[in-house]
């Protein structure tokens, strides 16, 4: 392959080397992280959506307080007043609707989700079914997600039953707001919002929320959240959460989540969907510990898939390490991506201890295959010591 496809290969394939059966529970654990009183996910909008909430002129009946009267829902419609000024807060109190079109205004950023935060507080106690309907009733995108998102986190905090009951009716149209519900939830009475969870009728919307409770629940008291997972009956919903349980449990404490994956998760897909997020956490904490386990496990599948990982995380800590462990790849072609992604890495950071370590490895390299790549590779980095490689080999074939 040539320089440039080289290169565009190995950094195209090094994300799902790392991600492999494990974006679902990564994508939901940033949902939760973001949702607490940050930008949400702009997962709505993406191809595959439902259709667009309901529209102002028709509210939700299930709603209880305020006139269900959703004011314009567009920034083009809001006053010229400066959000978080005295005046701007004067407006949450007489038109919370305009002040909320005024945030439409503003750039994505945390002071955004702040004063989302602050309108939504006032205008949950006030007329929660208003402030409901103006949410749903935004276009798809980021700031209906941020503002599904601090609808709940208020309503949560106010009434958890109620913004359950809305999250429910509405499905996905709601947005982000099942995680800026649950992550308050998880905290408050997890085991009330476990209950809730079990009664959702649509089963994906179960699904999701049973995942997104668990990592919720599982980043303050992973244990208790373990002892609610052992309780559900459904199959798919046990292992959804079973993943998020295990990420973020590894946030706090990846020993102990890799020896509950291990007695806890036995299909095969979800077990290593659920070890990768735990190998990335222990590798970075404790890379002694994380390469015994490593060696210890008796999926040889499950190893195959940890040892890259591993070996990639190793690169800042002890890149010579990784390359050693990533050589211990048995699958010729993950082997070889495995070493280029580390050498690559490498190279960025400090590139003379890579070209002496290659000169003193010349024959642990000498794979066809892999020198050719490492070649493309040094092509773009250093085209000089990569002239000089292609000595080194020559000199060396002639001596043998």
């Amino acid at each position: 392959m040539s320089g440039v496809d080289g290169q565009a290969t190995s950094k195209a394939t090094r994300l799902p080397l790392i991600a492999t059966g494990g974006l679902v529970a990564i994508v939901l654990a940033t949902l939760l992280v973001e949702a607490l009183r940050r930008p949400g996910s702009s997962e709505s909008g993406s191809a595959g959506d439902p259709p667009l909430a309901p529209s102002a002129e028709a509210p939700n009946p299930h709603l209880t307080g305020g006139t269900h009267s959703a004011a314009p829902a567009h920034p083009e419609a809001a006053p010229t007043i400066e959000p978080g000024s005295a005046e701007w807060r004067e407006l949450i109190q007489s038109d919370p609707a305009s002040a909320g079109s005024a945030l439409g205004q503003m750039d994505s950023s945390g002071a955004r989700v702040e004063l989302l935060s602050e309108l939504m507080d006032h205008w949950i106690k006030a007329a929660p079914g208003d402030a409901a309907n103006w949410t749903l009733a935004l276009p798809r995108g980021d700031f209906r997600d941020d503002a599904s998102s601090q609808l709940t986190l208020s309503w949560a905090a106010l009434d958890p039953g109620a913004a359950a009951r809305w999250v429910a009716e509405n499905g996905r149209s709601a947005g982000a707001a099942l995680g800026g519900l649950l992550s308050k939830w998880a905290r408050s009475d997890p085991e009330a919002a476990a209950e809730w969870t079990a009664e959702i009728p649509d089963p994906s919307l179960s699904r999701e929320a049973a995942a997104t409770l668990a990592y919720a629940w599982g980043s303050s008291d992973p244990r208790a959240a373990a002892r609610w997972l052992a309780s559900v009956d459904d199959p798919g919903k046990r292992a959804a959460a079973s993943k998020t349980l295990v990420q973020a449990w590894s946030e706090r404490d990846p020993a102990a989540a890799a020896a509950w994956l291990a007695a806890n998760i036995d299909d095969p897909a979800d077990r290593t969907a659920a070890a990768l997020p735990v190998m990335l956490a222990w590798s970075e904490r404790d890379p002694l510990a994380a390469s015994k386990w490593i060696a210890s496990l008796p999926d040889p599948d499950l190893r195959q898939q940890a040892t890259p990982i591993f070996a990639e995380a190793l690169v800042a800590e002890s890149p010579e390490d990784a390359v050693l462990w990533a050589r211990s790849i048995e699958e010729p072609s993950q082997r070889r991506e495995s070493i280029l992604n580390i050498y690559e890495d490498w190279l960025d950071n400090d590139p003379p201890s890579v070209l002496a370590h290659l000169r003193s490895n010349l024959d642990a390299n000498a794979e066809p295959e892999l020198r050719e790549d490492l070649y493309d590779l040094l092509y773009e980095h250093d085209p000089t010591f990569r002239d000089e490689l292609l000595d080194l080999y020559e000199r060396r074939a002639t001596e043998q």
